[in-house]
């Protein structure tokens, strides 16, 4: 093991407690030898019991806002304390197997055009429904290993980057101030430099699923914010994002037929046409809000 990389695991966290202590204990846990593993949480003005809790940690580097700041800049803190070569991302409600940041880097040793790898989020026992399913199934797990990734698929937890790259990209945009689009406007300054590679053996465990209607008012929110500014940023990345199928005035009105008859019917289907209903609801709420951010503009 004496050829791999130093690596930095940054968990930015905000009101996660329960769920930060787990995740902490399986990035504790995993393979990797404990003089090239820095491991570094980012509290950002949690109220709960994340300050006591994380205080006491002998071994990790803990840093706190002592106001609320957002995904983007909680992020940022933990880069600049960051060493490692290689900076992986991980979410507060995530668990690692063992093999976790090996697989990761046999991503990068495997292919020398890759920058950024993305893994599967794959969903717990107590998920498993419909919508749990199609979460885990869903986004890079549809393509071949080897092929390069949109920057839509780099989400911030369960990535990593190379360091050289993310010092080249100045890090997260702290214009992306709410839910969303911060990740994919990283992501697309990232592949200006290589490959966004898909790593199919590093997985790790969601435990922190939003229910369907949370997450599509989360989504809403992003086409109202986060999804202008990234057009607005990116527009090579409209046609991914397939913005024109939502442009046409009339197109509203049978998409939200569709919408409501997805939303109501959803739980009778097999699995695969379920798939179909979340994905069309997920896009709909998406456009619902960006629509309503143009007409403001």
């Amino acid at each position: 093991m004496n050829d791999l990389p130093h690596i930095s695991a940054l968990i930015p966290s905000y009101q996660r407690a329960h769920l930060l202590m787990q995740t902490l204990k399986s990035v504790q846990a995993c393979n990797y030898p404990p003089g090239k593993f820095q491991i570094i949480i980012v509290n950002d003005a949690s109220t709960d019991e994340t300050h006591e809790l994380c205080s006491k940690l002998k071994e990790i580097i803990y840093l706190r806002h002592d106001k609320n700041r957002g995904r983007a800049e909680t992020r940022n803190t933990g880069l600049a304390a960051a060493t490692g070569d290689i900076i992986f991302f991980i979410d507060d409600d995530q668990v690692l197997p063992p093999h976790y940041f090996l697989a990761h880097i046999a991503s990068y040793q495997a292919n020398p055009r890759c920058v950024a790898t993305v893994g599967q989020y794959r969903t717990p026992a107590p998920y498993r429904d419909a919508w749990g399913i199609y979460l885990e199934n869903r986004g890079p797990v549809r393509f071949s290993i080897n092929k390069p990734l949109s920057a839509k698929y780099f989400q911030g937890g369960n990535v990593s980057v190379r360091k050289i790259i993310i010092d080249k990209c100045g890090g997260f945009d702290p214009l992306f101030d709410k839910y969303g689009g911060e990740d994919a406007d990283l992501g697309q300054r990232i592949r200006q430099y290589g490959e966004i590679c898909f790593c199919s053996d590093g997985y790790s465990y969601h435990h922190g699923i939003p229910s369907l209607e949370k997450q599509l008012l989360r989504l809403e929110d992003f086409g109202r914010d986060g999804l202008k500014k990234l057009m607005q940023k990116h527009p090579a990345l409209e046609s991914e994002y397939r913005i024109g199928l939502f442009k046409k005035p009339w197109s509203f009105i049978w998409n939200g037929l569709i919408f409501r008859f997805c939303r109501s019917t959803y739980k009778i289907w097999p699995q695969w046409v379920a798939n179909f209903c979340f994905s069309y609801m997920i896009a709909y709420r998406v456009f619902i809000g960006y629509k309503e951010s143009l007409k403001k503009s």
